[in-house]
This record gives C-alpha cells, structure tokens and sequence, in this order.
C-alpha cells in the first residue's frame, strides 16, 4: 500500500506535491534550506518559531532511506512476534531500560502501562565511547545490521540539526554537539500491538525527557500532539519526513523559549499492529542543562527551570517511569535535584512517591509528600 501511495504521489507531481503541504498541520521545513547559505536564516527562524510555538516540526531532506527504513521494520516484527520468554531473555533490568528489550512502562504521570514494547539501541563501544552502555542483540533475528545502519545515518545528519539548534539560540555552532558526541543517545524501536479492548492506550500523553528527537515515517498513523489549546491533533506531514521535536531537556536548557512538546500515540482505527522508531539525542551525563542566560532574558528575567545536570533529569524521569535501578534511584535521592525542584514547585509526585517507598526520600521530599494528595500513609518514610 505504502509502495502504491508513493507512485500515485510521484504521478500526480506538483499539484499533488501543494495540496499535500496544504494539508500538514505542523510546520514543514527543509534542511536542504540550512545547507544553503542564501536560505540558511530563513530555516532558523523558522525553526525557532515552530520551536516556540509547538515544540513540533517536520523535517524534508533529512536523508533516511526508505528501504534502510523498510529493512528495519521487517527485522523488528521478526523479533517482536517471538515468544515473550524469548524477548524477555534480552531484558535487563540493570540498564534502565535504555539497552534491549523492555515489555513496557508507564508515561510521566500514569499508573497504567502503556500497550506497546520496545527495543532500545545505542552507539557500539569502541576506543572513544568506552563508558557506553553495551548493545544487546537478540540470536533469533539479526537486527544488529539494520537497526546500526539506522542509528549511524541518524546520527550523521543529526549533527547538522545541531548546528542550526545552536544559532537559533545564539550559542557557539558546536555548541550541542560538544554536548551529544559522547551522549547517551538512544534509537528506540517500537511495536504497538492490535488492541484486544477499546481502553487500552498504545503510549499515554508525555514528553521526553532528551534533548530532541527524530522520529522517521512510522508504519501507521497514531502520532499526535497537543495544542496550546489543550486539542489533540494528529500529526500530519509529508510522507518523505521525519518528525522533530524538544524533550524536556531542551526545555530546561532554554528555560522554556523551546516547548517540550506533549504527545501521545494512539490506535485511529488502523486495525492493525504499528512499528515506528524514535532517536533520542542525549548530552553526556555531566554536561549542564542550567538555563542558559540569554533563554532567561528572552523569558522574562528569571529562571524558571533547575540548575541539573543532564543525568539528573534523566534519573528523575527514569524514577517516574519505573525504570530506574536501585543504583539510580539513590543517586537521585542524594543529588539535591528534587529539592532544587520542589523551590520551582517542579519536582514529580510519582518520582518523589517512588523514593519514598525505596526509602531514599529526605526530608523535605518527605514533608513535600505529606502536603500531597498521596499523603504519608502511603509511603515508607525514612528520614536521610
């Protein structure tokens, strides 16, 4: 069907070609239009008004291949449609969820599991990333091939992106890959299955917590995107983009000029399973997400998002989906992160709620609790 739509696209030309662009409801741009000098302050400006405005755009010329893409998919529903014993073999439980197989979480904020599982990849170790995490990849299905073809073409012309981030924001041109070439970044596949009953939800409404990501072509609609109205939109674009939007990194970073963009994916009748893939642009644990100054002035004078590290944020939100470690879950605990929230009235119920029953909540986290709809008799507590 996809192979059909294409030729008649193709066919039809430009008439086809307006209309189409006519019909997108988030902004479309063309990274071809950074590449050219004489187009390059357009596409910035652009950018940094879809940004500000939505969190969302779409992205032509981005240059993932439709077969590589293709080549990906038909791996993962290999390897998705085995035995949940055998996917479960490639489930640890030491990484957070950020290597391998995961059967599936909860969005920021919900208590039921989304309907979805996933499968996580990373930069392979060698002599420069010796501190990445390691590759899991399963023997029943080769998806090591594809599935680093994507990763390493995503991760070339990310590094464009980067720039164009940068002069958006008046930073230095290397300022977010000096961030990112050493980051934890992350390809997520994803498989949404055919729900047996009407109120399950494929992925409940959320934001990311990364810097941005890109999203290629998913194998079905379902992707959509709240207003400022508070609406629900499906996210509509040309078929040969892919899809960017901040994470609540960029967010912090930018002291809110950048949206986060919330989001959720949901069944609109499709009848049947969706594959899609998501890469999350990390910065390396250590490098700050303080808002930057100039983000300050631009948002009214005062910070408005906590001074973390980016491994802060991550811990906090991985504490909140129910993915963190023990390990984890005490680094949180003694990094002084949610304290510095609850100042901002921005530190997580859920991720202050898990802490407690782990014990590793301190004292103002505790008294925070108590002030909440949880209340204490829920938890736990112990004094650190």
């Amino acid at each position: 069907m996809t192979r059909w739509v294409l030729a008649l696209f193709i066919m039809v030309g430009s008439i086809c070609h307006a209309e189409y662009f006519t019909n997108a409801n988030i902004p479309v741009l063309d990274l071809a239009d950074y590449e050219n000098p004489k187009t390059r302050t357009r596409f910035v400006r652009q950018m940094k008004n879809a940004l500000a405005e939505m969190g969302f755009f779409a992205l032509q010329s981005f240059g993932v291949d439709e077969e590589l893409l293709n080549d990906g998919y038909r791996a993962l529903e290999s390897f998705f449609y085995l035995p949940i014993e055998d996917k479960l073999r490639y489930n640890d439980l030491s990484v957070d969820g950020r290597r391998g197989y995961v059967p599936g979480e909860s969005a920021k904020g919900e208590e039921r599991v989304d309907f979805k599982e996933f499968f996580a990849v990373g930069r392979e170790r060698d002599g420069i990333c010796l501190s990445a995490l390691e590759n899991i990849w399963p023997s029943e299905v080769n998806l090591k091939k594809p599935l680093l073809a994507l990763f390493d073409r995503i991760e070339d012309r990310r590094e464009i992106l980067e720039r164009a981030f940068s002069e958006a924001l008046g930073v230095p041109e290397d300022f977010f890959s000096q961030m990112t070439k050493k980051g934890e970044c992350m390809l997520r596949a994803l498989h949404y299955p055919v729900r047996p009953c009407p109120n399950l939800v494929w992925s409940a409404a959320h934001t990311d917590i990364n810097l941005f990501a890109i999203t290629p072509p998913a194998s079905a609609k379902g992707l959509q995107y709240q207003t400022k109205e508070g609406n629900w939109m499906d996210v509509i674009a040309p078929k040969n983009c892919v899809i960017i939007h901040c994470g609540d990194m960029m967010e912090n970073l930018t002291n809110g000029l950048f949206r986060s963009a919330l989001h959720r994916v949901v069944d609109v009748g499709a009848q049947s399973d969706r594959f899609s893939m998501v890469f999350f642009t990390h910065p390396s644990h250590y490098d700050r997400m303080d808002p930057l100054p100039k983000c300050i002035t631009m948002t009214g004078g005062r910070a408005r998002y906590p001074q973390a590290t980016a491994l802060e944020l991550l811990e906090e939100r991985l504490v909140e989906l129910g993915l963190a470690s023990y390990k984890m879950m005490e680094h949180l605990g003694n990094s002084g992160l949610m304290e510095r929230l609850l100042i901002l009235d921005r530190a997580s119920p859920q991720a202050m709620d898990a802490l407690a029953r782990a014990g590793l909540a301190t004292t103002p986290v505790q008294e925070a609790l108590k002030k909440s709809s949880l209340g204490p008799s829920d938890h736990r507590l112990s004094t650190k």
